[in-house]
């Protein structure tokens, strides 16, 4: 039997001891809970199996965000999962590849959900979806690919009242897509955080204007 600690630990030694190459550890952008002051964001793991193998997962608490979501005016962070693609039964998995740093997405699709409430159409994670969890051992072929997304935690306050300077530096140290601080935060950011994160800049007139059409003055 194989045990390994998808969500924590020492990723050399779980592939020096395991037949898994770990492919990702990371921070997902737009995960944490929008607030005033944001949380913290939700980690991922994707691993590839080398071997056919029997996968089990354990079981830890999914079906709503953690503390009720956010406080004083901050909104929920992402909820955790678990997919499993297998090259089987998923054109994902037939080329192994890194899986796009997203929670949405038409990959979701071909996956198998193992944990997480989600969207029975898509399998992307939605507050509103099916509670999945799988109590049976999954039986999966050699390159099967596997992601474990954690909790994103609660935001605090108003996510419109956070300074734009912060959300200009979340958006360049990419906890916050340009999408994501318009959307949650009524910032608007210009560049490209991947290719120029240090040339992002704020347009003020556009931020003043669309934080005063959702009622901030």
């Amino acid at each position: 039997m194989v045990i390994l600690n998808l969500l924590d630990g020492g990723t050399e030694q779980g592939e020096a001891d395991n037949p898994v190459v770990v492919l990702r550890r990371d921070y997902v952008p737009d995960t944490a809970g929008p607030g005033r002051y944001r949380s913290g964001s939700a980690s991922v793991t994707d691993s590839l199996w080398l071997t056919p193998a029997e996968h089990r997962i354990s079981t830890f608490h999914v079906k709503r965000p953690p503390g009720s979501g956010g406080v004083h005016g901050g909104r929920a962070g992402t909820l955790a999962g678990g997919w499993l693609w297998d090259p089987a039964t998923s054109p994902v998995a037939e080329k192994p590849d890194l899986l796009p740093l997203t929670m949405s997405g038409p990959i979701y699709g071909t996956a198998t959900p193992l944990m997480g409430v989600v969207n029975p159409q898509t399998n992307e994670l939605d507050p509103d979806g099916e509670y999945r969890f799988l109590l049976t051992p999954v039986q999966a072929s050699a390159n099967t690919m596997i992601r474990f997304v954690c909790n994103g935690a609660g935001g605090w306050g108003n996510p419109l009242e956070r300074d734009p300077r912060q959300v200009l530096h979340d958006v360049r140290d990419e906890y916050v897509t340009i999408e994501g601080a318009a959307r949650d935060y009524g910032v608007v950011v210009v560049g490209d955080p991947v290719r120029d994160p240090e040339g992002l800049s704020l347009d003020t007139a556009a931020t003043e204007a669309l934080r005063a059409s959702r009622g901030v003055v």
